[in-house]
């Protein structure tokens, strides 16, 4: 209202169903606008109904992230390209008679056939800089349809026009989920586990989408999260230099990220013999999957376990001249100490997950491996007490008698899980 311009809300901040979709609020462009503000269905959501010469309008929403996707053709006809895409597209094409006349409706406007894929929008055309036809795709949101999907079935109807699908391309970020879900269905496709580190899934969702075609993959520069995420600087060092920096007078990085990395090396372990398993039993697959995320989870608190304790050495080094500056450090020394206490805990719990896991595999897992099952239970539970022992450490300098009883309880569950598969493994050797 202060500014005088219209605004208009779609997809999930849409007021009404008939402005979700971002094409039909802006149909029309900036040309349209002044009739469009005359008819009280599109009175704005805010701001005046009143056409602003300089500013026009404007549209807010939220939505799903767009995944902005071209496959590639063996072609440079754009018609069929074009073909493919409004057999995919959830608008379809328009119907027509024996004799190719556009059916139309009582209103005079096209009857439409949908196409095979909710939630995507596609265009065929030629580039000319590659030489090529492209489908050009919007995937508006790829947990209904996702890249991996619309790829195969764009590789199916080029196959019935006589076409090759030769490759994709990535028009600008991902997110790593999409990327993962194809990498497990195209490993999967192949009789293979989809349990295997983050690595592989991105290596096989590239190769089988021909991702890498036009130009090289770069993870780091296209996934989402890779692009924000800084790297640990502990996952940076191999195994020798990690072991080298515990070994000297450092506080960090210390028994919490030991704990840490036991606790990955247990996952990874569990999920070497899901892998192993499942041509034999196919249930492995999912437990490999969970495996591998707290592997990955236990990883990143190698770093913030350090992190952690260099926090509470900080809050200890605070200047404390003065009642208020004293005050204020003795917040800061708790808040540091809980946060301290916060991370090993969070392996106690995701350790407890991982040995119910573990418990399963012992059960049922390859007896050529079983052996290998039994470590990781052990290795769990050195994981599972080491994280004990810092949740203790850091809460004996503040009052946390609830934190600690939770921790207490959660080490005897991770004992009596630990013993159990031992047990269970024993009978099996």
């Amino acid at each position: 209202d202060e500014l005088g311009i219209p605004v208009y809300l779609y997809e999930y901040a849409a007021t009404r169903p008939e402005r979700k979709n971002l094409a039909t609020v802006r149909k029309g462009e900036y040309e349209g606008l002044v009739e469009k503000l005359k008819d009280p269905d599109w009175k704005p959501d805010f701001g005046p109904c009143e056409f602003n010469p300089k500013s026009g309008a404007t549209v807010i929403g939220c939505r799903e992230f767009l995944i902005a996707y071209n496959v590639n053709l063996n072609t440079k006809d754009r018609r069929l390209a074009h073909e493919i895409a409004l057999n995919i597209r959830e608008r379809g094409r328009a119907k027509r008679d024996e004799a190719g006349k556009i059916i139309r409706d009582e209103e005079g406007k096209s009857i439409k056939i949908p196409g095979i894929f909710k939630e995507v929008k596609a265009v065929g055309w030629y580039i000319e800089e590659y030489g090529m036809a492209q489908v050009s795709i919007n995937l508006t949101n790829y947990k209904v349809s996702p890249p991996h999907l619309v790829f195969d079935e764009c590789c199916q109807q080029a196959d019935k026009l006589g076409l090759r699908v030769i490759g994709s391309e990535l028009v600008g970020l991902i997110p790593k989920e999409a990327i993962l879900m194809a990498g497990r269905y195209y490993l999967e496709k192949q009789g293979k586990s989809p349990g295997v580190p983050e690595e592989d899934l991105i290596d096989c969702a590239v190769r089988s989408l021909g991702l890498d075609q036009l130009y090289p993959f770069q993870p780091e520069k296209k996934i989402i999260e890779y692009t924000v995420a800084e790297r640990s600087s502990f996952e940076k060092i191999m195994v020798r230099g990690f072991v080298n920096e515990v070994s000297i007078d450092s506080p960090t990085p210390g028994g919490g990220s030991v704990s840490a990395l036991l606790g990955s090396l247990a996952s990874a372990l569990g999920s070497m013999v899901a892998n192993l398993t499942y041509k034999e039993n196919k249930e492995m697959g999912a437990k490999g999957i969970s495996l591998q995320r707290f592997k990955d989870e236990f990883l990143r608190d190698i770093e913030n376990d350090a992190r952690a304790f260099d926090a509470v050495i900080a809050a200890m080094r605070m200047k404390a001249r003065t009642e208020d500056a004293k005050r204020a450090k003795g917040e800061a020394i708790k808040e540091a100490y809980l946060g301290a206490a916060q991370v090993p805990f969070g392996v106690m719990t995701r350790i407890v997950e991982t040995l119910k896991i573990l418990d399963f595999i012992a059960e049922h897992g390859l007896e050529a491996s079983i052996s290998d099952a039994g470590v990781a239970a052990r290795t769990a539970l050195a994981c599972g007490e080491g994280a004990y022992l810092n949740v203790l450490i850091n809460l004996k300098e503040i009052d946390e008698d609830n934190l600690r009883s939770d921790a207490d309880h959660l080490v005897k569950e991770i004992r009596g899980l630990s013993d159990r598969i031992w047990d269970k493994v024993k009978k099996r050797l």
